[in-house]
């Protein structure tokens, strides 16, 4: 009876890890998609991040393979950082244009 319970224990422990890096590969290929639609790939510094976090979950899924959870779970972790600094960065740089553009807007007023 104890080895049953024993191995109860050992499957859910077990099925629990897998669960992380399968839920952390979800959000760091949610956040690409959404780097993806403000237009990421626009902007230089945002483009070179959104790379590193597709690079990073292509590498988090070869170390799936290998067995290798905890360096899994690490890669995925950066991936969605960098896909997060990708987003961030496509905004920024969309802020920073309409700001351009409505001071060109002001200054064109101004000048009749």
């Amino acid at each position: 009876m104890k080895t049953i319970a024993t191995l109860i224990v050992v499957a859910a422990v077990g099925c629990g890890s897998a669960a992380i890096p399968t839920a952390k590969m979800t959000d760091a290929k949610s956040e690409i998609k959404a780097a993806d639609a403000v237009g990421a790939e626009n902007v230089p510094q945002a483009a070179l991040h959104l790379k590193l976090a597709r690079d990073e979950v292509k590498r988090a899924e070869a170390l799936l393979k290998q067995g290798d959870e905890e360096e899994a779970d690490l890669m995925l972790d950066r991936a969605r950082i960098d896909a997060e600094l990708a987003m961030t960065l496509s905004r920024g740089a969309d802020e920073r244009a309409r700001a351009t553009e409505a001071t060109r807007q002001v200054e064109a007023l101004s000048h009749d």
